[in-house]
């Protein structure tokens, strides 16, 4: 089980990625900058209690690299941030990591492959440097403050077959090993295969076959395969229309029910301009379990994002069923969600910014028989200045609650944090 063993094996996607690093050639450009921030930081409630809240205030000296090397036909990025952790209610020290290696290689006009690591050590899930899309998933909401390593490693290949049509190849690895022996940690392993085809002008064709592998310390270990398949429309050069079909089967090494999962749904895409894109779709799901009740409900989504000349603004909002046991929460399984995120960015001054963001996300936890409901919303503002070319000062407010149907799993939280970071240009050749 991944508990005994996943700390062993957190490094060997690394390994892996730096085996295929290409070779230094002629014409390459590399540059080196460095990074060091200092930052003080409020936790009104660490532990996320309920009841018995307690606080703590955080020095946190940060010291970082990132490398960038540049080829005719590849490009490698690399970074590492340090972070040097003082609790002074704990009178405790503590140090974290997060690193991050990515790799992009041309292989021919027609042939693309690509691989990225993430790797984090720390006892705050909301730690990690700047995310990377690709890979980076919030855990879940109801994570106290306990040491945790978390790694994802995912490789990619893209084949170009013929004009307008594209084969993928793609792999993820993720595990979870917390130092906390009561939570459950896992391994993930994701294989895919994407075919996308282009018809004519206006028809193209998706599809694809996902299969994951998890094996968890506690949980059931499970089995899910994926296929999909979705017909697009373009419309104009600025809207699309497209529809689609999902199937899923999940089946459990254990007691826990196995159960199909059908979502058909369908989208419209509209570009207005440059600065302003609007997303939507409508759609059904079933879950169809082996044993128990059977689930079904609508699912929907909506995304607009409009660029200002002096900022940004996006609005989210979905709902459906999610499938939620790679968390890393004490709740996992099938939800029934409703989650709604604005956020945006504001440009004051020549040398002052600042940002907004508010999330709200329900979730009914299908199959928990003791904790049903989850409600979380999360809020944040932030200031940055612009000392100099190299210096930034920034603080930052964040605001989370977890409203549960059981008292004693709700809690609120309040985190403020002044920080002072530099950048410097070390070497370029």
């Amino acid at each position: 089980m991944p508990g005994n063993h996943c700390h062993r094996r957190l490094f060997l996607p690394v390994l892996t990625l730096l085996l295929t690093l290409p070779t230094p050639g002629w014409g390459r450009e590399n540059i080196m900058k460095g990074s060091l921030s200092l930052r003080q930081e409020y936790d009104s409630n660490i532990n996320l209690s309920p009841n018995n809240e307690r606080s703590s205030w955080y020095s946190i000296i940060s010291p970082g690299l990132h490398l960038t090397s540049q080829g005719q036909q590849d490009k490698i990025e690399a970074s590492y941030n340090l972070g040097l952790k003082k609790n002074y209610e704990a009178d405790d020290n503590s140090i974290e990591h997060s690193l991050m290696l990515r790799v992009e290689r041309k292989i021919s006009s027609l042939w693309q492959v690509s691989a990225l690591n993430r790797y984090y050590l720390s006892d705050d899930s909301a730690y990690g440097g700047m995310p990377v899309a690709e890979v980076d998933r919030e855990l879940s909401a109801r994570r106290e403050r306990s040491r945790f390593a978390l790694n994802t490693f995912s490789t990619r290949s893209d084949y170009q077959y013929a004009m307008g049509g594209n084969l993928g190849l793609s792999y993820e690895n993720r595990m979870l090993d917390s130092k906390d022996d009561s939570r459950d940690d896992f391994v993930r392993h994701s294989p895919a295969l994407l075919l996308s085809h282009r018809l004519n002008q206006q028809w193209r064709i998706d599809g694809g076959y996902t299969y994951v592998n998890g094996d968890f310390d506690q949980a059931d270990d499970l089995q899910t395969h994926t296929g999909n398949i979705r017909l697009n429309h373009t419309l104009s050069p600025h809207t699309q229309l497209y529809g689609g079909y999902n199937l899923s089967r999940t089946t459990y090494d254990g007691p826990t029910s196995d159960y199909l999962l059908h979502v058909m749904n369908g989208g419209w895409m509209w570009q207005f301009d440059q600065q302003t894109k609007l997303a939507a779709s409508l759609g059904y799901a079933t879950v169809d379990r082996d044993s128990g009740s059977d689930s079904d409900g609508f699912t929907y989504s909506l995304d607009f994002s409009r660029q200002f000349q002096r900022g940004s603004i996006a609005i989210t909002g979905k709902g459906g069923i999610d499938e939620m046991q790679f968390s890393g929460g004490d709740v996992g399984g099938l939800s029934r969600f409703r989650q709604l995120g604005i956020s945006g960015t504001y440009q004051l001054a020549e040398r002052l910014s600042a940002k907004l963001a508010f999330s709200f996300r329900r979730n009914e936890f299908i199959d928990s028989l003791s904790t049903n409901v989850d409600k979380i919303i999360q809020a944040s503002s932030g200031l940055s200045y612009t000392l100099t070319s190299q210096y930034q000062l920034s603080v930052n407010y964040q605001y989370k609650e977890l409203d549960a149907v059981t008292d004693n799993d709700g809690y609120e939280d309040h985190r403020l944090a002044l920080e002072l970071k530099g950048t410097y240009d070390l070497s370029k050749w």
